[in-house]
């Protein structure tokens, strides 16, 4: 069930990006479910309020031969921690307030990455 959730979310949020903006979608989600502050599976992870745009989430609700299904297999099979790396935004899209409390760690197509404050 984890792997269709960040496949979903995956889809939902980085569909249109780059390969490499996909994988760094991905590779968020999976970062928080290693960090401690964050629920331990993808699907709590993205279903927590408020945490990621388009949760229109519903099971099944993804095509199985979408790139985001390939992405999200690859990242799940070779995922290595980053901890570090745990929000991302669109700045086209959303101008939220919580940006002003992290660093941007870097960006990849529309999608801005964002760590802690050092």
């Amino acid at each position: 069930m984890d792997l269709m959730c960040l496949a979903l979310m995956i889809f939902l949020e980085a569909r249109g990006e780059p390969l490499p903006g996909q994988y760094a979608v991905g590779q968020v989600i999976l970062n928080r479910v290693a960090n401690e502050e964050f629920p331990d599976t993808v699907c709590e992870v993205i279903q927590q309020p408020g945490q990621f745009a388009p949760i229109v989430y519903k099971r099944g609700a993804i095509v199985e031969r979408s790139v985001a299904a390939l992405v999200a297999t690859d990242l799940y099979l070779r995922y290595r921690p980053n901890t570090e790396v745990l929000w991302f935004y669109n700045p086209k899209n959303a101008s939220p307030s919580w940006v002003r409390k992290l660093t941007p760690a870097f960006e990849i197509g529309g999608h801005l990455f964002l760590k802690r404050k050092p």
